[in-house]
């Protein structure tokens, strides 16, 4: 490795060169050498960051591939404006933003074989149930009523370790919560076994009337995503402006084999090589994270890998101009839990960003549950005939792209506070957890996470 041989190094006056290893290099690890970099400046704490990540790409669960015009996402297209950390660190590295089209903020859940319009603001769950749900079928009238009689209904306390589930059937009926708010859900990355606790704002709502907050219209959060390159347009930014940074050196295709503490300092294990730091963050979903500890400390391995993954797949399908009549208003669509067949949801991206398709082609993309080893011509195919039945699309797509996503998200399921907890507990003083596995909220959480293990390393640093 083309690095010093002591973790500190003497430098001029009386300053140290210290060493801060950041093992992830998805947008989480990412942020956090940036905020390292910029802080170290501020501290007067002179320290080399090195960044690891094992694939020979950057970005993690951000990958943007291009091809023919087009810009196709294996995952995230967008980020949510609250929490700022994703829009602030766009702003600081000169990422220009776009909001979505106005003509795509609905979406649509396909149920009993249509697809059935939710408006806007209850797609945000920050509007009513209107009597429209009960004129297309997504709710019956008794279904519909229910969920109109929530307010009025005992409720019992809040248990934030509750499953999403059985949460909403107990306050707003079965009916609605299978056929709605769950499948409204399953698009935001969640499901029905995810805890209560994984949605800040379902808890702060249901403090009260689920209900009454949505009426109140409580204030919604908007999304924003990169104008050109799409979200891989901000890891490029990211990853060249730490490239620049001396301070900085980057390292793909590069996989720690250990994490581990030797005489009082962190340790990472690279190529059977032991490579000293004063400070390790470990930005990596919580079974991996487990892995790298578990031969030097079992107890820190065992609440991570309670933080539980899971896999997706996602096919994205270009379409040539007039071959695809998208329905009006709308950015999207997404099933309930006992419908779909393994698709859980499928999302128009050139109706809801701008620069994602040559003008007039059409891009979309088909989620399914799991990382799915069938051959890509396999998926394809699964794909098109998704969109033939759901949408009447029977032309040939221009062509076909699958990304297989192995641990692509938390599952948030209930006891993972606690896990959170005993994890952050038993990590020795210079180790920071950080990543998904320990924030919801999608690349803005992700980015928040990399700035909150960055200052806590800093912190570190100035008491040591």
């Amino acid at each position: 490795m083309e690095l010093p041989e002591s973790g500190v190094l003497r430098s001029t006056g009386r300053q140290q060169l210290r060493r801060y290893v950041i093992v992830g290099g998805g947008i989480t690890g990412l942020a956090a050498a940036y905020r390292l970099a910029r802080g170290q400046r501020r501290t007067g704490v002179r320290a080399q960051i090195v960044v690891f990540e094992r694939e020979r790409r950057w970005g993690g669960q951000l990958e943007t591939s291009r091809r023919q015009g087009f810009a196709i996402e294996s995952g995230a297209e967008s980020f949510l404006t609250l929490p700022p950390y994703a829009e602030q660190l766009c702003l600081e590295l000169g990422v220009e933003l776009q909001r979505p089209n106005r003509g795509s903020l609905g979406w649509f859940i396909r149920r009993g074989g249509r697809l059935r319009a939710v408006p806007p603001a209850l797609a945000a769950l920050a509007g009513p149930p209107s009597p429209g749900l009960v004129l297309n079928g997504l709710l019956s009238p008794p279904g519909w009523l229910r969920m109109w009689l929530e307010p009025l209904l005992l409720r019992q306390g809040l248990n934030e370790d509750e499953a999403l589930r059985p949460f909403l059937a107990r306050r707003v009926g079965v009916e609605a919560a299978q056929a709605l708010v769950e499948p409204l859900v399953t698009a935001l990355g969640g499901a029905g076994d995810t805890s209560v606790a994984a949605f800040p704002e379902v808890v702060e709502k249901s403090r009260g009337s689920l209900l009454l907050s949505m009426l109140a219209g409580h204030r919604m959060t908007s999304e924003r995503s990169p104008v050109s390159g799409g979200m891989g347009g901000l890891v490029s930014a990211l990853v060249n402006r730490l490239a620049s940074d001396p301070a900085v050196v980057l390292r793909a295709g590069t996989a720690v084999e250990q994490v581990r503490l030797r005489d009082g300092r962190g340790e990472v294990v690279v190529d059977g090589e032991a490579l000293a730091a004063d400070a390790v963050i470990l930005a990596l979903p919580g079974p991996l994270a487990a892995g790298l500890v578990e031969q030097a400390d079992p107890a820190l391995a065992q609440p991570l890998r309670q933080l539980a993954t899971r896999s997706m797949t996602t096919i994205g399908l270009a379409f040539a101009p007039g071959a695809v009549n998208l329905p009006p208003n709308g950015g999207g669509y997404s099933y309930p839990a006992d419908e779909g067949s393994g698709v859980r949801y499928c999302t128009w991206d050139s109706a809801r960003w701008n620069n994602r398709a040559p003008a007039g082609s059409q891009l979309l993309r088909v989620f399914l549950a799991g990382a799915d080893d069938r051959d890509d011509d396999i998926l394809i195919r699964l794909a098109r005939t998704e969109l033939r039945r759901s949408l009447g699309i029977t032309r040939p797509p221009l062509f076909g792209v699958v990304f297989r996503r192995p641990e692509a998200m938390t599952c948030w399921q209930p006891g993972f506070r606690r896990a959170q907890e005993n994890a952050t507990r038993r990590a020795w003083p210079g180790l920071v957890l950080a990543g998904s596995a320990f924030r919801t909220g999608g690349v803005s959480g992700c980015v928040a996470e990399g700035e909150r293990a960055a200052a806590a390393v800093l912190e570190h640093a100035l008491l040591v």
